[in-house]
């Protein structure tokens, strides 16, 4: 996927009203898998962010955001149900330069099923999100679990790799 673009402005040039639901903002010290995604030691200050949002008053999506704690200090200063965080984070200097995405489906664990009102167990979109900045530092892990019957993803290709491993991620255990 070529670009990014914040939930709150994809939901707003589509026509619809998105909207956000703040279930939790904490720091904490990184487990191993945090501190591998941001690029930071276990142990490290994360902050983390769990919010639903919504689009035309329908759940649609899961945020769980984790950042590195200079860039995630600056949430606990804003009201997270009325701003988009990316730009909120670029307004306060801390902009994206490239992000990587991985797109799979995961079944709902009790988070989601009780947030995103759907059994658990039932088949959601997941998009995976690492973002860094012009120096290419990391400072956002982000898995976001969208409702398939709202919000599909469309990728379209600009050319052909020559080796797969820019697709495909071989099994573990395999």
């Amino acid at each position: 996927m070529d670009v990014s673009i914040p939930f709150t402005r994809w939901a707003r040039d589509i026509g619809a009203v998105p909207a956000a639901s703040t279930h939790e903002v904490s720091m904490r010290r990184a487990d191993a898998e945090k501190a591998a995604l941001l690029n930071i030691a276990e142990g490290d200050a994360i902050v983390e962010v769990l919010r639903l949002r919504s689009l035309d008053n329908r759940r649609t999506m899961l945020e769980r955001l984790s950042y590195t704690a200079d860039v995630g200090r600056v949430l606990f200063d804003v009201d997270l149900d009325t701003v988009s965080i990316t730009e909120y984070l670029e307004s306060r200097g801390f902009a994206g330069a490239t992000v990587e995405h991985e797109i799979d489906a995961v079944a709902a664990d009790e988070t989601d099923a009780k947030l995103l009102g759907v059994p658990r167990g039932f088949p959601i979109l997941r998009l995976r999100r690492i973002s860094s900045d012009a120096t290419g530092t990391r400072f956002e892990a982000s898995d976001d679990r969208y409702l398939s019957d709202i919000v599909r993803f469309t990728v379209s290709a600009s050319g052909r790799s020559q080796r797969g491993d820019a697709y495909v991620r071989p099994l573990s255990g395999a």
